[in-house]
């Protein structure tokens, strides 16, 4: 059943233009089509940071909101695991971006064996580092997509989705991100954690810097006023950098297949609670938080 799904959407994609409708194939509930805009973003640059050991590291400096201001630059940084972090990365992370905030996205047991370099403090570096476990998925949210997709397991995500049937746990994946009880709780707390005023940087990260780090980078930008192709423009680079596909001029399967199902997930949130600001509210956020987001990142 999934693979006949899988060469349905891969129909769509080699037949459809560069605006195209999104089926929501995951929700299991409703059959109707999410229209989503897929149009190429140009005028988007990621502001890409290179380090050794992590990939898929970017500042949010400089993204436009719709209301014509601007990410403030230095505050914000969106990164994939840390796994592979050097001292020297580290360094450069603490010294040249200023992150003193780390939150980590990942599920537990994705956290069992840290990077011991996290665990040290560089010498002559004397402020305070925060390090916070914050899963976006529970437990039972993971056992519940093992069992809709029984011969694919969630880490064939973590590479990247080869091909369109990978890209139907990605929509079951970014449906279970934006409508589970659990996950609304962690994109709350996520949130709000950033309305705190501390200084220094904060970064967020996930295993690949993709789906988890993707949702909640969204949904940040989206509160922040930014409209939904910006949004879904910051995604589609995060993906293109974790499938290694950084020209503008490439694509490839799954890459467009993610950010399709990705797209059609928020347009269904959108549809659902009548704007993402509804949304927002529905998961916990006030207009106080909301403003005191703005405040701090916008200029």
């Amino acid at each position: 059943m999934y693979r006949e799904k899988a060469l349905i959407l891969l129909t769509a994609l080699l037949t459809a233009s560069l605006s195209v409708s999104c089926s929501d194939d995951s929700a299991g509930t409703t059959d109707a089509v999410v229209a989503c805009d897929m149009t190429l973003r140009p005028d988007f640059h990621p502001d890409e940071v290179r380090l050794q050991g992590v990939s898929n590291v970017r500042r949010l400096d400089g993204i436009v909101m719709a209301d014509g201001r601007r990410v403030k630059p230095g505050l914000l940084v969106r990164a994939g695991s840390l796994n592979g972090l050097t001292e020297s990365d580290y360094a450069l992370l603490l010294d040249s971006l200023g992150v003193r905030h780390f939150i980590d996205l990942r599920s537990a047991h994705e956290q069992d064996s840290p990077n011991p370099i996290l665990n040290s403090v560089p010498v002559g570096f004397s402020d305070p580092i925060a390090f916070v476990s914050l899963p976006l998925l529970s437990t039972a949210s993971e056992a519940s997509l093992k069992l809709r997709y029984p011969d694919m397991s969630r880490e064939a995500l973590l590479p990247a989705a080869t091909d369109a049937h990978a890209a139907l746990l990605a929509s079951a994946l970014y449906e279970e991100l934006l409508t589970s009880s659990y996950s609304q709780q962690s994109l709350r707390l996520f949130l709000k954690r950033l309305t705190a005023p501390v200084d220094g940087a904060m970064l967020w990260h996930c295993s690949i810097g993709r789906d988890r780090t993707g949702v909640a980078s969204a949904l940040l930008l989206l509160a922040l006023g930014a409209d939904k192709s910006t949004a879904i423009a910051d995604f589609e680079w995060g993906a293109r950098l974790a499938t290694g596909h950084v020209d503008a001029a490439a694509s490839s399967l799954s890459l467009s297949l993610c950010t399709q199902h990705f797209c059609s997930q928020f347009n269904a949130v959108e549809q659902q609670y009548g704007s993402i600001e509804a949304y927002l509210h529905h998961i916990g956020l006030t207009d106080t938080d909301i403003l005191a987001l703005r405040q701090r990142f916008l200029e």
